[in-house]
């Protein structure tokens, strides 16, 4: 796989997590029904601001926002601005990482770790029953099976043309025990054979996901910065 800078990955990224028309303004997330996206998507890498509008966003808000967002991005800031149109729902910031093809031996000799499909599907009836019938829309699902059912699930949870967000389940019992950083692994090291990025993001305040990145050998390239009304 050629090397791709941060710029190019956040870009990337944005295309994957959401629908984009033709300027670049976001019409809903690339998941489901598509709903649910946010007002403002901003994607900081250490050479570039990356910022995305939803298409039902205002002229004026849009310039007084472009005004507004230079390195260092203040949140509060753009909150102040956002609010005196809309009022906000929720914010969300976090990391973002990218798969370059670095898994640790243990990992790749792990067989329990098990690429589940419509064939095998019954491995998650235990836990996870809820992705049996969204298999195809999630592909590659891996889990991580112990007495034959798997405790920790990895899968697509938004796929653009060149790469998927990974989405990561475990059951409660089991968490803790490094299963979740195996299968992100496992599913990182699929996509990343087939030509296709890896990502994975996560929140700031969620130090278990961030550990997890680390354990998969996961990079950070970048942070994300979402505001939702």
């Amino acid at each position: 796989m050629p090397m791709i800078s941060d710029a190019e990955l956040m870009k990337i990224q944005a295309r994957t997590l959401y629908r984009l028309n033709a300027e670049e303004r976001i019409t809903g997330i690339n998941e489901g029904d598509f709903s649910g996206a946010p007002l403002l998507f901003i994607g900081k890498t250490p050479d570039s601001i990356q910022t995305y509008y939803h298409e039902e966003m205002s002229k004026s808000l849009i310039t007084e926002l472009k005004e507004s967002i230079s390195d260092p991005i203040s949140i509060i800031q753009l909150c102040r601005i956002i609010e005196k149109y809309h009022p906000i729902q929720n914010i969300w910031m976090g990391p973002a990482y990218v798969y370059k093809g670095h898994t640790t031996p243990e990992m790749e000799d792990d067989h329990r770790i098990v690429r589940i499909t419509q064939q095998n599907s019954r491995l998650l009836d235990t836990f996870f029953a809820e992705l049996q019938n969204v298999l195809e829309v999630k592909s590659p699902v891996f889990g991580y099976v112990l007495d034959g059912q798997a405790v920790s699930v990895c899968c697509s949870a938004r796929t653009s043309e060149a790469g998927s967000e990974a989405s990561l389940y475990t059951a409660e019992p089991y968490r803790g025990q490094g299963f979740a950083a195996r299968v992100v692994s496992k599913w990182c090291e699929y996509l990343h054979a087939q030509g296709r990025i890896a990502l994975y993001s996560t929140s700031w305040d969620n130090i278990g996901s961030q550990r997890i990145a680390q354990k998969s050998n996961l990079v950070p390239y970048g942070a994300d910065f979402s505001i939702y009304i």
